[in-house]
């Protein structure tokens, strides 16, 4: 009992002191590339320099899309994910991920570690619209109980869509104007009752 008591104290004593923020160079520690398919954008950082000391925050930017701003305006999110890939060098693998401030995980919250690389896959469908419509998303990382871990790449996934959800993202601009459904009508109406008199 006196044991687990020690151990506790020793995590909170961990998660109260303050970690120094900073963030990797775009370049040097990292880099990015950006694919898209339709309306799937894809960014993907590798690291080169991805070693996050123990209660030291790290943090990088996924470039977005001006092209599918502004959400939900113009176009939705119908999907997105984060996966990030890395392990951890001691410790039981608890660190925090945030997004924006507003996100975060750790392993009892289905964050873990493994010492060969291990990807985790989170869900950003349901982030606030303002994130996506300010480039980039900033990710930023803590490990708390873990002596460091080690990146290796990210890769975020955003799948849009036209209003409402669903779509591709182009079609937005097709939809008519009452004004025109309205012309289309009588035009129709007008033929159905000339064929009907020949």
């Amino acid at each position: 009992m006196i044991k687990l008591i020690g151990k506790i104290t020793v995590c909170l004593c961990l998660l109260a002191l303050p970690a120094s923020l900073s963030a990797f160079t775009l370049g040097t520690d990292y880099t990015e590339s950006i694919d898209v398919s339709g309306n799937t954008y894809t960014s993907t950082v590798e690291f080169e320099n991805g070693f996050i000391g123990w209660l030291h925050s790290e943090s990088w930017g996924h470039t977005l899309s001006e092209d599918f701003m502004t959400v939900p305006d113009n176009f939705t999110v119908n999907s997105a994910s984060l996966r990030i890939s890395g392990y951890h060098a001691v410790g039981v693998g608890v660190d925090l991920v945030e997004f924006g401030g507003t996100c975060r995980w750790t392993a009892y919250e289905g964050w873990t570690w493994a010492w060969d690389a291990t990807d985790n896959l989170f869900d950003l469908t349901d982030i606030d619209h303002s994130y996506w419509n300010t480039s980039p998303l900033m990710v930023s990382m803590t490990p708390v109980l873990d002596r460091g871990v080690f990146l290796r790449s990210a890769v975020l996934t955003v799948e849009y869509g036209g209003p409402g959800g669903t779509g591709n993202p182009g079609d937005i601009s097709a939809v008519p104007e009452p004004t025109t459904l309205l012309l289309l009508s009588t035009g129709l109406i007008g033929a159905g009752y000339l064929r009907r008199r020949k």
